[in-house]
C-alpha cells in the first residue's frame, strides 16, 4: 500500500525527496520521538503517552498457500484446518503475528509456527517456494503484488485496523498529510476488494 500512496504523493511533488523503511516497533517510537521523521504506518496502535494514532483502514486476513497445493483453488478454510499444515508466520509475541495468531486462540487451537519470519513479504515467499501455508494480513497480497500464491477466505471473523502513528502536538508538513491521505484512499480502497493486506511500520521522512 505505501508504494501506491507515494506514487500519489510523487505525482503531486514531483521534486520531494523521500525515504521509506520498515521498522520493529520499538525502533518506530523512537523515530517518531526522536523527531527522525513524521510518521508511521502501523497495524497495532500502542498505548504511549508521546504518540497519536489516527485511523487508516479496517483489513482482514487470509490464508495464502502456494500454486498447486492440494487446497489450492478451494474458496476458504476454517482455523482448524489450516493447523492440519506446516504453518509460516511471524511471533505471535509480535504485535504484528499477534494479528494472525488470534484467530488461533480464540479457538483454542495450537498454533505451531514450524518456520518464523519477521515480516509479510518473507512470509509469502517461503509459502511461494512450497514450505507450508500461512496466515496473511489482505494489504500485504493486494493487487495481486504476490504472484505465485493462492488466497483462501478464512472462516472465522478476522477483522483488524491500521493507524498512522504520529508524535502527540508535533505538526504535520502538507507532504505529511498528503501521504496519509493518499495511504487511507488506497488502504479503504482495499478493504471493499475481495482481496488485499498491511505492512508492519514503514516509514516516511521528508528531507
Amino acid at each position: 500500500m505505501v508504494p501506491r500512496a507515494i506514487e500519489r504523493v510523487r505525482r503531486r511533488y514531483p521534486d520531494l525527496r523521500i525515504d521509506i523503511n520498515v521498522l520493529k516497533i520499538e525502533e518506530a517510537i523512537d523515530f517518531l520521538l526522536l523527531g527522525r521523521g513524521e510518521c508511521v504506518a502501523m497495524s497495532y496502535r500502542l498505548d504511549h503517552s508521546g504518540l497519536d494514532f489516527l485511523p487508516l483502514a479496517s483489513g482482514e486476513l487470509f490464508c495464502i498457500v502456494p500454486l498447486g497445493h492440494e487446497l489450492a483453488g478451494r474458496k476458504q478454510i476454517s482455523a482448524a484446518e489450516m493447523i492440519r499444515y506446516p504453518l509460516i508466520g511471524i511471533d505471535p509475541t509480535d504485535p504484528y503475528g499477534r494479528i494472525m495468531a488470534e484467530i488461533f486462540s480464540r479457538n483454542k487451537l495450537n498454533y505451531d509456527i514450524t518456520i518464523r519470519a519477521r515480516f509479510g513479504t518473507t512470509v509469502c515467499a517461503l509459502v511461494k517456494a512450497g514450505l507450508g501455508i500461512a496466515v496473511i494480513d489482505q494489504f500485504t497480497v493486494a493487487h495481486g503484488g504476490y504472484p505465485g500464491v493462492e488466497l483462501l477466505r478464512i472462516v472465522e471473523p478476522t477483522k483488524f485496523d491500521t493507524y498512522i502513528a504520529v508524535k502527540r502536538g508535533a505538526p504535520l508538513s502538507l507532504y505529511i498529510e498528503h501521504f496519509i491521505d493518499c495511504l487511507r484512499t488506497e488502504m479503504r480502497a482495499v478493504g471493499t476488494e475481495r482481496t488485499g493486506a498491511s505492512k508492519p511500520a514503514p516509514r516516511i521522512r521528508k528531507k
